[in-house]
C-alpha cells in the first residue's frame, strides 16, 4: 500500500534524460504530487534548519548538488524548494540574501498524520507584473509574508495545494527559471524521491516517511486536475487498507 522510506540512505531513482523530457518540463514546468506520511528523517552532514530531502532533479554524480530541490525545513515548519542560486526574488522568496529559496509555511503535525501535498509551476504563459510587492518570508523565521520591495519584469504562477485546496498561489520569477533551463537542464540524469541536497555537493538530505502515490508532470495541472487526483488517490488508497 506504500513506499516506505527508513530516513538513511534511502531513496527512489527514476530515469530522466530524454530530450523530450527535458523539452516539456522547459516548456512547461511541473507538477509534483506527494500523497502519504511525512515524520523527519535522517542526513549524513549537520544542515542548518535541520532540512529534509523530499524530491529531486539530478545529473547522476554523487558527489554533485540536485539541479532542483525539494524539500521540508523541520525546525522552521516550512517546505522549501529552488532550482538553482541566482538571485532573482520571487513571492514566498526566504529573504533576500536567499531570494532563490521558495519557502511555504506547513503543518508539521498535519504531514505526520498523512497529506496529500501537490506542488504546479506553470512556465508556459509568462506574464509581466510592474510595481506590485514582493511577498518576502524575511529570515525566514517569520510565519508572516511581507511586502517588501517592487516587482517588475516577467513571472510564472506557482501554486500550492494541501489534500486538493490551494493554500498558496504567488509569482515565480522567470528569471531564475530561465537559468535553470540555461545552466542545468541538459545534465538531468534522474528524478529521485526520498533525498534532495541544500547546503552543499554531494550532502544529500533524507526524508522517512510511507508514500501512498507519487506523481510528477511535465505540467502545471489544473486546480481541477488536482482535486480529481486528490480525491481518487484518497479513495483508492482507503480501498487497499480495508
Amino acid at each position: 500500500t506504500s513506499f516506505n522510506f527508513d530516513g538513511k540512505n534511502d531513496y527512489i531513482k527514476v530515469q530522466y534524460d530524454s530530450k523530450e523530457q527535458k523539452d516539456a518540463l522547459a516548456k512547461n514546468g511541473f507538477t509534483f504530487e506527494f500523497y502519504g506520511i511525512w515524520d523527519g528523517g535522517t542526513t549524513n552532514v549537520k544542515t542548518v534548519n535541520g532540512y529534509k530531502g523530499l524530491f529531486c532533479y539530478w545529473n547522476g554524480i554523487e558527489n554533485s548538488n540536485a539541479s532542483a530541490r525539494f524539500g521540508i525545513e523541520e525546525s522552521t515548519s516550512k517546505f522549501k524548494w529552488n532550482v538553482g542560486f541566482a538571485e532573482n526574488p520571487s513571492d514566498f522568496s526566504n529573504g533576500f540574501d536567499t531570494s532563490w529559496n521558495i519557502a511555504y509555511k506547513m503543518d508539521l503535525n498535519k504531514l505526520k498524520e498523512g497529506a496529500y501535498i501537490t506542488i504546479t509551476l506553470d512556465t508556459s504563459k509568462p506574464y509581466t507584473v510592474t510595481g506590485e510587492g514582493y511577498w518576502g518570508v524575511g529570515s525566514g523565521e517569520s510565519d508572516d509574508y511581507n511586502t517588501t520591495q517592487l516587482k517588475d519584469g516577467e513571472y510564472y504562477k506557482q501554486t500550492v495545494y494541501l489534500d486538493g485546496t490551494k493554500i498558496y498561489e504567488g509569482d515565480y520569477n522567470k528569471k531564475q527559471w530561465d537559468d535553470f533551463i540555461k545552466n542545468e537542464i541538459s545534465d538531468l540524469q534522474y528524478f529521485c524521491v526520498g533525498r534532495s541536497t541544500m547546503s552543499g555537493a554531494g550532502l544529500w538530505n533524507y526524508s522517512k516517511m510511507n508514500a501512498y502515490c507519487l506523481r510528477l508532470y511535465s505540467r502545471a495541472l489544473t486546480e481541477e486536475e488536482v482535486e480529481a487526483n486528490y480525491k481518487k488517490s484518497v479513495e483508492y488508497h482507503s480501498l487497499l487498507e480495508k
